[in-house]
């Protein structure tokens, strides 16, 4: 198998295995998305547009770039980057300051 194609599947598990941490959350709609019809990586949550990455290079700009131009061209959501540092298993998420002062607001209501 190339590295292009190891590359690939590593991403498509890692796509998987966040759609199972939202399963586990509660969200049972979650999957992964069908990214060729141009759907984002995960779907099935409302509201917010998934972009998940698993790469060996940090690239949050890029990234984020991304996750925001397509969540405004979809008009599905509000867009959120999940990823690991490198070396690191954790998940991460990335989303704007705004977004995470209205889930912190609603959170103490």
């Amino acid at each position: 198998m190339s590295e292009r194609q190891n590359a690939k599947r590593r991403g498509d598990d890692y796509e998987r295995a966040r759609a199972r941490d939202l399963n586990m959350a509660g969200f049972t709609d979650a999957r992964r998305g069908q990214v060729f019809n141009g759907e984002p990586d995960i779907v099935g949550v409302p509201g917010w547009h998934f972009e998940v990455k698993n790469h060996k290079k940090t690239q949050i700009t890029a990234w984020w770039d991304q996750a925001e131009k397509d969540a405004a061209k979809r008009k599905d959501g509000v867009p959120v980057v999940v990823f690991h540092l490198p070396g690191r298993n954790k998940p991460m998420a990335l989303i704007t300051w705004k977004t995470f002062l209205k889930l912190i607001s609603e959170e103490e209501r």
